[in-house]
């Protein structure tokens, strides 16, 4: 749920701050180091580097996440950027040789910094290309560093298109499959079921080649495809691709009880489907998007879902700029300005509206409000390229939680009963939960440590809640805290303390309603744990739902000293310091091929 780079990261990099920014990769290889004189300001938003001893310049990397809430600053030797397979493999070996630790980190874009390590980074942005293109096999065979739009153009030159899509164009594709990122349709698994081949580049076993053809059957494959990086770093991967075509989006709002209603029907005739429920109102924003059958205009297909939006921008945001203009004079505010006002579009006035007051359920509620008066005025029918259409917006900076469970036949409700459940729970106990809260569908997957493995045939629901973190709050960012920069509106409220009240809403959630439901986190929105506790908790939870003997028995194979594991992982899996466990037992070894 995050798409916007905020602006601070990039004035940082074009400053020469020394600060890692993450967005398109370069062509040319960026410099191994940057260095920042000692005690240099960071810009607004970014958290800074720690300081360098007196007199002394740093030769560092400091990378920071997409949504601005975690950074690690470790030395620039630490941080490799092989431009090659060959590279690659030699950074690796390397790496091994020394017993020195190199996560595999890619656009950054995990909101809980899952590719990040003060140990050691390896990024493969450099390794972007696409290698290969069958047309008649439907496949492609694309580096791990390339970005979804760098290989949307390529694809769509041999009149073919990836088979899902997620939110942001920016995400790269072994990053996206390694964590099991979804689009949303009852029909479409996540990306990660897209992966019919791939070469990893491993610690103890060097280069790995591994194919849905190979003699286990794909079991290791499978296994490696939501691999978390940790089994190996991925240089390519093959990808089963479809033909290129159009849909037809249509967005409107209803009320909560008329979703329910509709709902079983609309899932089961709608190809993509998604909802925004907008929490304190009895708003949800209903997307729906279909394939335009071949010799069909744009035109018709638009006039056939019930036309464009009627609404012109002005209609849109007037609701969201008189509640700003209106607050900004109650409290003697003269900026943002009248003009500024005028000039914002609608995530941009959002952000506004919540840095006045972003913990204030009141206030929030009528935030919220804004946001369905500018989805009602937005409703309406659009065509076009699937990549086009499936991608959207996700606001600025912001934390985040997503969840997947599953919707049996023997309960065909529970996607639309958990929603309105988090719902009724956000307005008994007065939580300002900021809007939306996102529902999307996928079908099942192969893959054993993915959020949704099952038959291809069953349906999961993804759920994901939001508190965002305007940058007129007080507070720095980089880490979520409390460090300098940023305004001061929020009367007072600081990054700190809209961290504080995400992870107690999340938590309060949690305790309520994940165990009813079966539902389990998405691998990239896991938050490190707080505690020794929590840690313990998230452990045994990862346990009852994956099959972490056998996942560890491939990394004790590939990974033995676990080099490619961080702070987080080490967490997850209960291995403190990155010492592996006792040797799995030779049934669990086979269960990967072993």
């Amino acid at each position: 749920m995050r798409g916007i780079r905020p602006a601070a990261l990039v004035a940082a990099l074009a400053a020469g701050t020394g600060y890692t920014v993450y967005g398109p990769p370069s062509k040319k290889k960026a410099p191994a180091a940057a260095s920042a004189a000692a005690g240099a300001a960071a810009p607004p938003g970014v958290a800074p580097p720690p300081p360098a001893a007196a007199g002394a310049a740093q030769d560092v990397e400091h990378v920071v996440n997409w949504s601005n809430t975690h950074s690690v600053t470790l030395p620039a030797a630490s941080y490799a950027q092989p431009a090659s397979l060959g590279d690659l493999a030699t950074a690796v070996a390397d790496a091994s040789s020394r017993g020195a630790p190199l996560r595999p980190v890619g656009s950054a874009l995990s909101p809980n910094a899952l590719g990040l390590s003060e140990r050691g980074m390896i990024n493969v942005g450099l390794m972007d290309a696409v290698l290969a293109v069958d047309a008649a096999a439907h496949t492609a065979t694309v580096q791990a560093g390339a970005r979804v739009a760098d290989i949307v153009p390529a694809l769509r030159a041999h009149g073919l298109t990836l088979p899902t899509y997620a939110s942001i164009s920016e995400q790269q594709l072994g990053g996206l499959t390694q964590v099991g990122a979804h689009g949303s349709g009852a029909t479409q698994p996540p990306s990660d079921e897209a992966v019919v081949g791939m070469t990893l580049v491993t610690p103890a076993a060097g280069v790995v080649r591994l194919s849905a053809d190979d003699a286990d059957g794909g079991a290791r494959l499978r296994m490696a495809r939501v691999g978390l990086g940790a089994l190996g770093v991925v240089a390519d991967l093959t990808l089963r691709v479809v033909d290129d075509h159009r849909l037809v989006e249509q967005s409107w709002v209803e009320g909560r009880d008329a979703v329910a209603a509709a709902h079983a029907g609309r899932l089961a005739r709608h190809k993509y489907l998604r909802y925004m429920w907008i929490p304190h109102t009895d708003a949800v924003v209903v997307v729906t998007a279909d394939v335009v059958p071949p010799g069909v205009s744009d035109d018709d297909a638009v006039a056939g879902a019930g036309g464009p939006p009627a609404g012109t921008d002005e209609e849109r945001l007037a609701p969201a700029r008189a509640l700003l203009t209106d607050a900004l004079g109650r409290r003697g505010r003269t900026e943002p300005t009248a003009a500024d006002v005028r000039g914002l579009g609608w995530t941009e006035l959002r952000d506004e509206l919540l840095a006045l007051d972003p913990l204030e359920p009141t206030w929030v509620a009528r935030v919220n409000a804004a946001e369905a008066a500018y989805w009602r005025a937005a409703s309406g029918a659009r065509v076009g390229p699937i990549h086009t259409i499936l991608g959207f917006d996700c606001g600025g900076e912001q934390w985040v939680s997503e969840v997947a469970l599953p919707v049996p036949p023997a309960a065909p409700t529970a996607d639309v009963d958990f929603v309105r459940d988090i719902l009724g729970q956000i307005e008994a106990e007065a939580i300002p939960a900021h809007a939306p809260i996102e529902q999307r569908w996928s079908a099942g997957s192969a893959s054993p440590l993915s959020p949704v493995a099952g038959p291809p045939d069953s349906v999961h629901t993804w759920v994901g809640i939001i508190m965002y973190l305007p940058a007129r709050l007080a507070g720095g960012g980089g880490d979520g805290g409390s460090g300098g920069g940023g305004g001061s509106d929020g009367g007072g409220t600081t990054r700190a303390a809209v961290t504080a009240a995400f992870a107690a809403y999340k938590r309060a959630l949690a305790e309520r309603q994940w165990e009813k439901y079966g539902a389990v986190e998405h691998w990239a929105k896991i938050e490190p744990p707080a505690d020794a506790d929590e840690a313990a908790a998230l452990t045994a939870r990862v346990a009852r739902r994956y099959p972490v003997a056998a996942f560890t028995a491939l990394r004790d194979e590939y990974d033995p000293q676990r080099l490619l594991s961080n702070e987080l992982l080490d967490a997850i899996f209960g291995e403190g310091g990155g010492r592996p466990p006792a040797p799995s037992t030779e049934k669990e070894k086979r269960k990967v091929g072993a």
